[in-house]
């Protein structure tokens, strides 16, 4: 959890440096490197209230776990999804990844349900997300917040991964 420190604080000292001290070093990068610390440190928050609230967590037992691990448009995608569609096998969803702490989920669940209540306004408001962030890539990757998804992006925001 705590290895993108390093990389954040770098970020940060060198838009202050004399070199980089620009407003437009400034706003940029500073303005997203700000966004992910303080999006870290709130799903850090939760991640350390599991251990209060849901403290059996760290005894469940992973039997035989699946790694499918091979080079990019080589039919991983293809191969996930077909374990997802067998129920032995779990899988997680793209919202899941971007917010991994239990608590998190449970509040995302509750939200969920006041959400049908109320008519689905935020159901309506990730829908649109969905068609408009990730309606590009239908054809090639199915994707969205509540799609299944790889765990690429929990290693993304701990900057431990080939593509960040």
């Amino acid at each position: 959890m705590f290895t993108y420190w390093p990389v954040l604080g770098r970020i940060f000292r060198n838009m202050l440096s004399r070199r980089y001290c620009r407003p437009m070093f400034l706003l940029f990068p500073g303005l997203i490197s700000l966004t992910i610390l303080l999006f870290r440190l709130g799903v850090g928050v939760f991640q350390v209230l599991d251990y209060v609230l849901f403290p059996g967590f760290v005894k469940t037992e992973v039997k035989a776990p699946i790694y499918i691990v091979a080079n990019p448009r080589s039919g991983t995608t293809f191969l996930h999804r077909l374990l997802q569609s067998d129920e032995q096998y779990t899988y997680i969803k793209l919202w899941q990844t971007i917010l991994p702490a239990i608590s998190l989920y449970k509040l995302v669940g509750a939200i969920a349900v006041v959400d049908r209540w109320i008519g689905r306004p935020l159901g309506r408001l990730f829908d649109w997300v969905d068609n408009t962030a990730f309606g590009g890539w239908d054809g090639i990757h199915k994707t969205g917040l509540s799609a299944s998804e790889e765990d690429e992006q929990l290693w993304v925001f701990l900057f431990l991964t080939p593509r960040s």
